[in-house]
């Protein structure tokens, strides 16, 4: 996605305030708790799957480095689940960076994005009766909708906010050279 950066503003300057980058990405603070400095606990809109509705709960941590800043899941909870119905075994792994890429020059920079998603689990004996393969076109299916929709709230939120910030800057300059 393009991104502008007028002259004294910088996309990394924004990223090193990673509460406001946060409430960006997630703006409904009704669903959030800030656990630390660069933890906060999610709860995240419900998911269907099949029949079940799971409503997840995660850990989202965003560290800094070198104009990067890097989001990882580091804790996470399904809830909503009968007992018959929870995963034997389950594994969410989500990993993610967000930077300013500048290698077509500082007129031509673009917000890039990386996200990974994985989950491993052992199904309960009753979703066992599924086919693998409807079982798998389901679970990419649910996967592919949650990281589209994660991108779109992303990209939108976090460019909304970064002019809203490049705004703020530009007036804080102004009021500082008025004085």
């Amino acid at each position: 996605m393009p991104l502008y950066e007028p002259p004294g503003v910088s996309f990394d300057e924004y990223l090193l305030d990673r509460a406001r980058v946060f409430r960006a990405m997630f703006p409904d603070e009704s669903r959030s708790q800030r656990l630390s400095d660069e933890e906060w606990r999610v709860q995240m809109l419900p998911l269907q799957f099949l029949l079940l509705t799971v409503h997840p709960v995660v850990v989202m941590q965003l560290r800094h480095r070198d104009g990067v800043l890097d989001l990882r899941i580091t804790e996470w909870e399904l809830r909503g689940l009968e007992r018959g119905y929870a995963p034997a075994s389950f594994d969410l792994g989500v990993r993610g960076s967000l930077y300013a890429d500048r290698s077509r020059g500082r007129r031509a920079c673009r917000l890039r994005g990386h996200l990974k998603i994985s989950i491993t689990c052992v199904l309960p004996p009753p979703m066992r009766l599924v086919p693998k393969d409807v079982m798998r076109g389901v679970a990419e299916s649910v996967l592919q909708r949650l990281a589209e929709k994660m991108k779109r709230d992303v990209d939108v939120g976090l460019i909304a906010d970064f002019q809203k910030f490049r705004r703020e800057k530009a007036a804080a300059a102004a009021a500082t050279a008025e004085s």
